[in-house]
């Protein structure tokens, strides 16, 4: 699963991560907003396309403040992560602070964020994250349709979603995204932990997905999207299969479950 680094020379790539964030702090060129620093990271908050609660949310710290937390604390040096959901990049930077951005492959399925994202990698020195636009369907799902996936590009980028329409007050438009199968990208990836905050399609991405290789998923779920079912459904499979829900970390649908432990 690669090389652990030991204690010293994870805290040395994090000091070196962070003092290239301080360095970078150029404004992509026609945009206007400004550069906040999070975990010690640089990312830009555009002023002029993202919603104010998510420029807010970057400006005083809060911006998926648990799901930064959470990441640092159940990676280990040596893990592999397959993220879904993008979105601006910054769980992907925790993450790759972790075990390295070579290590790290993210996907994310509006075209628009996802290159803000791959400039946030490039402000703080981790051009190594792998980054993708595309939705991960678990290997039924794309045997059965391996076309171009509807995606709803919502206000709030956080919020944009598959099957979501037009009439749906949020959403501003609707784009065909490449699908991509999750076993496949797990197999090629050889990742062992999975991230995943996808806005509800949680529950049919791993309901029937060969999950063999992973040890960890963190995930938030959507009873508002998904439907209480499903997500109770995916629960019950997924503990079915050897993960242990994590009840310690675990809280307001982000879900941590581990199979690792004895």
């Amino acid at each position: 699963l690669g090389t652990v680094a030991t204690p010293a020379e994870a805290a040395t790539r994090r000091l070196a991560l962070e003092q290239a964030a301080l360095r970078r702090q150029f404004l992509p060129p026609g945009r206007s907003g400004k550069i906040v620093a999070l975990d010690g990271f640089a990312i830009f908050a555009d002023q002029g396309n993202y919603a104010a609660g998510i420029v807010a949310a970057l400006a005083d710290g809060h911006y998926e403040a648990r799901e930064r937390e959470l990441t640092a604390q159940v990676l280990r040096p040596g893990d592999r992560v397959l993220e879904a959901g993008t979105a601006i990049g910054i769980i992907a930077m925790v993450a790759a602070a972790v075990v390295g951005p070579e290590a790290v492959l993210t996907y994310e399925a509006n075209a628009a964020v996802a290159a803000d994202a791959r400039a946030n990698f490039t402000r703080n020195g981790l051009e190594g994250i792998q980054s993708k636009v595309g939705v991960l369907t678990n290997r039924g799902q794309w045997a059965r349709d391996p076309g171009p996936a509807n995606f709803g590009i919502s206000r709030d980028f956080w919020a944009s979603r598959l099957g979501a329409d037009l009439t749906e007050a949020d959403i501003v438009q609707v784009v065909p995204v490449p699908r991509v199968c999750l076993e496949d990208e797990l197999a090629r990836h050889r990742a062992n932990v999975l991230l995943l905050d996808i806005e509800g399609g949680e529950a049919a991405l791993l309901q029937a997905a060969d999950l063999s290789g992973v040890r960890l998923i963190m995930m938030e779920t959507h009873y508002a999207r998904a439907g209480r079912p499903a997500i109770d459904a995916l629960m019950r499979s997924l503990i079915l299969q050897g993960f242990d829900l994590d009840l310690a970390r675990s809280g307001r649908e982000l879900v941590v479950l581990d199979r690792s432990q004895p």
